[in-house]
């Protein structure tokens, strides 16, 4: 090969080395901008799904704190009512064992009544047994 057409590829590959090292460093410069670029775009997106996030949370725990009172006051309404329902029934009760206390004392006294009229029959009944007896030979 002639030396000339040797000197002349030798320059071609040095400038289209050169220039494939420009068009690299380009590329490089070119990807880290998109990088930083691609970076700082997904922080902003990051910012803001965080601060929607937040939003959220604090919304769900405001409703979480309102379900919760609303739940408080119908468990405290509900043990009112309960506790109204028990004393009229406990009251209720009272007055029926009241009831029942009575009849049992008017029945004692009757059984009582009834005992001793028996006690006094049995007694008459004896005597007039001792007086047959008596007179019997």
């Amino acid at each position: 090969m002639d030396q000339e057409l040797k000197t002349y590829l030798d320059d071609m590959r040095h400038q289209v080395v050169s220039e494939i090292c420009v068009h690299v460093e380009q590329l490089n410069h070119e990807t880290r901008a998109h990088a930083e670029q691609l970076n700082h775009e997904t922080r902003a997106h990051a910012e803001q799904l965080n601060r929607e996030t937040r939003a959220h949370a604090e919304q769900l725990n405001r409703e979480t704190r309102a379900h919760a009172e609303q739940l408080n006051y119908e468990t405290r309404e509900h043990a009112e009512e309960l506790n109204h329902t028990t004393r009229i029934l406990l009251e209720d009760l009272r007055d029926q064992v009241q009831v029942v206390a009575e009849g049992v004392s008017a029945l004692n006294e009757k059984v009582d009544r009834i005992a001793a009229e028996q006690d006094k029959k049995l007694m008459q009944y004896d005597m007039r047994i001792t007086r047959l007896e008596r007179r019997r030979p």
